[in-house]
């Protein structure tokens, strides 16, 4: 597969698009070293080539933890198991002496409410009473 510098696409676009389409695809590098893959594409295959890179990440991915359990032990786990470590913690927890949840706060978010809120990390206006964990303490203020 053909290399083509990410500097290279930046300034001359129009020499990666024909590399493209003769080439099939190509690895974009930064510094020599691979940081993306182009693929074409069109209108009308654009959501199966979606669909087909998804699907590929997520064989990887399966791959990849069934490695790790492999290597772990986490593999050999049956779910007996399983159910006897499910068992234990719910007992734990009946006793008091399972680790609880962070205290949950109630935050008037008539104003921006703090990031550790928000699932983006970043503030965001909302006019309802929200219940959110506070992981780190009180807010510093600003």
């Amino acid at each position: 597969m053909k290399t083509i510098a990410a500097r290279t696409l930046a300034t001359s676009p129009g020499q990666a698009w024909a590399a493209l389409e003769r080439e099939g695809a190509l690895v974009v590098t930064e510094d020599g070293v691979p940081r993306g893959i182009m693929v074409p594409t069109s209108d009308a295959t654009l959501v199966e080539d979606i669909q087909e890179i998804v699907s590929a990440r997520a064989r990887k991915a399966v791959r990849e933890i069934r490695t790790r359990a492999a290597e772990t032990g986490a593999a050999d786990v049956t779910q007996g198991d399983i159910e006897r470590e499910i068992e234990a913690a719910r007992q734990a927890r009946s006793r008091g002496s399972g680790v609880d949840d962070p205290p949950v706060r109630v935050v008037n978010t008539n104003v921006l409410f703090p990031s550790f809120c928000h699932p983006s990390g970043r503030p965001a206006a909302a006019t309802t009473t929200t219940r959110c964990r506070q992981r780190d303490g009180p807010r510093p203020r600003r």
